[in-house]
C-alpha cells in the first residue's frame, strides 16, 4: 500500500513516511487516510488507477484533524497540516491556507489570555 501522497512527494524517503508517529492526532489522520483509500481501492476494478482511493484518503485525512479551537488543539491542527503538505496530501497552497488560519487561531488564543480577567489571589492569613 502506498504511503499517502507519495506519488506527488517523490523526493521524499518512503520509509520514513511509514514509522510511526509520536503525535497522536497525526497518527489518527493516518489510520482515516488508510481506511479509507483502502474502503475506495476495494471497490475499484484491478485495471482502474488508485487516483480515487488516494482521492478518498486526503478527503478523509483532512475531516479527522482537529479543529483549531484551544493550543493544544492548534499544536495538531499544525502538526496534521504539516505531515500532508510533506507527503502530498494537500497541495502547498492549501497548506498555506491551513497554516494561516492556525496562525490566527492562535492570535486569537493570545488575545483571549490578554484580555481576560485574571483569577484573583487569596489572602494569606
Amino acid at each position: 500500500m502506498p504511503v499517502p501522497g507519495d506519488l506527488a512527494s517523490a523526493e521524499l524517503d518512503s520509509d520514513a513516511l511509514e514509522r510511526p508517529t509520536r503525535n497522536a492526532a497525526v497518527a489518527r489522520c493516518i489510520h482515516a487516510w488508510r481506511r479509507a483509500y483502502n474502503k475506495k481501492l476495494a471497490a475499484l476494478d484491478n485495471d482502474e488507477s488508485d487516483y480515487p482511493a488516494e482521492r478518498a484518503g486526503n478527503e478523509a485525512y483532512l475531516r479527522a484533524m482537529p479543529s483549531p479551537a484551544g493550543y493544544e488543539n492548534v499544536c495538531d491542527f499544525i502538526a496534521c497540516v504539516t505531515y500532508a503538505a510533506a507527503t502530498g496530501i494537500v497541495q502547498p497552497r492549501k497548506a498555506e491556507e491551513l497554516l494561516a488560519a492556525a496562525k490566527v487561531a492562535l492570535g486569537a488564543l493570545r488575545w483571549e489570555a490578554r484580555t481576560s480577567p485574571k483569577p484573583k489571589k487569596k489572602a494569606t492569613a
